[in-house]
């Protein structure tokens, strides 16, 4: 089964969408994976999550993994300065210390 949902902050004038996403999975009793295509263009796959549990899921994870961790760290350092990057979390064209905030501010 596969299922898609999207998150829109924006519904009009002085009013916004609900950010939390639910998923109804009948009798399922786990989920193989779930796939988040996050605005700055990186993919997100988590894999094997259980049912039954609100998770909360970060677009500064740059591993894929299911929290931001020192391993989320390295690959920012190792793309800082570069531009169109997968740790531009801010989207300004540049991985550089306002990126650094984002991911430190969500550290696990």
């Amino acid at each position: 089964m596969t299922t898609v949902q999207e998150v829109s902050g924006g519904a009009g004038r002085g009013s916004f969408n609900s950010l939390p996403v639910e998923f109804g999975l009948a009798k399922a009793m786990s989920v193989q994976t779930i796939e988040i295509r996050w605005p700055n263009g990186f993919v997100q796959t988590i894999s094997d999550v259980g049912v039954d549990q609100v998770m909360t899921i970060i677009e500064a994870d740059l591993t894929g993994g299911p929290v931001v961790d020192v391993l989320d760290l390295l690959l920012l350092l190792d793309q800082w300065g570069d531009s169109d990057a997968l740790a531009d979390l801010n989207g300004d064209g540049v991985v550089d210390v306002l990126d650094l905030l984002i991911l430190l501010n969500h550290w696990s």
